[in-house]
């Protein structure tokens, strides 16, 4: 029972974060512009993040 109500907790917490990141994409982008601002850098530390983010999420 606990199980199942953990899974259905996690799962809207994910669609939660998923919908707060949509909302706020513009403002993510700019920001992350004017940390970054190479474009050549800011794919590379892209890449990586996603990277590091799909490892973390396999494991």
């Amino acid at each position: 029972m606990y199980e199942t109500i953990h899974i259905l907790l996690r799962s809207v917490m994910v669609a939660l974060v998923v919908i707060h990141l949509y909302l706020h994409r513009t403002q993510i982008v700019k920001m992350y512009a004017r940390i970054i601002p190479e474009p050549g850098k800011r794919k590379l530390v892209t890449l990586g993040y996603a990277l590091l983010c799909l490892v973390l999420l396999i494991n």
